[in-house]
């Protein structure tokens, strides 16, 4: 039997099984890799957006997801990041002039505009800087969408056109504001 050095061991005892250390190097090194992938949020000191989000799509097959949401930044450079209601990290989007990337499910890419994340996630055409505008213009206005708004914590998006989606919005959390 070959022993390791281990200099906080026993003598004569394994502090490893063997192959061990090569698996936790592996796992090191993958873990590295990972890391390294996944794109990092801008580092800018704006405006925090939280709350959830309520999402409706009645057609073709009826049905329905509530997520959490975090908003930073601004419509020209900013994240989105969507979380299921127990905070497991659903997708996270980042943009700014030069670059729109969408983190989801391990996979990281890149995208050619924000709307056609909107519209592959929801069936419509949706980006961040929608929401940007409904959260701090109280009097916006979209095409193709009827707003209703209730008080500065929530709105409701009803997408006039096929497939008529309706979106929620609940705000917690809106800039200088401390959390609840």
């Amino acid at each position: 039997m070959s022993q390791s050095f281990a200099p906080f061991a026993e003598p004569g005892v394994a502090s490893t099984p063997p192959g061990m250390s090569r698996r936790v190097v592996a796992l090191g090194l993958g873990l590295l890799i990972v890391g390294c992938a996944t794109p990092q949020r801008p580092h800018i000191a704006e405006p925090v957006w939280r709350g959830r989000l309520s999402i409706q799509h009645p057609e073709p097959e009826p049905r329905s997801e509530t997520v959490q949401f975090e908003l930073g930044g601004n419509a020209t450079q900013g994240w989105l990041s969507i979380q299921s209601p127990f905070g497991q990290s659903l997708a996270e989007l980042s943009w700014s002039p030069q670059t729109m990337i969408l983190s989801q499910g391990g996979r990281v890419q890149s995208l050619h505009n924000l709307e056609s994340w909107g519209q592959r996630w929801l069936g419509v055409p949706v980006s961040p800087h929608m929401l940007f505008n409904l959260l701090q213009d109280s009097q916006a206005t979209l095409p193709s969408w009827e707003i209703e708004r209730r008080g500065v914590q929530q709105l409701r998006l009803t997408h006039r056109q096929s497939p008529k989606v309706q979106i929620r919005i609940w705000v917690d959390e809106r800039p200088g504001q401390t959390p609840s």
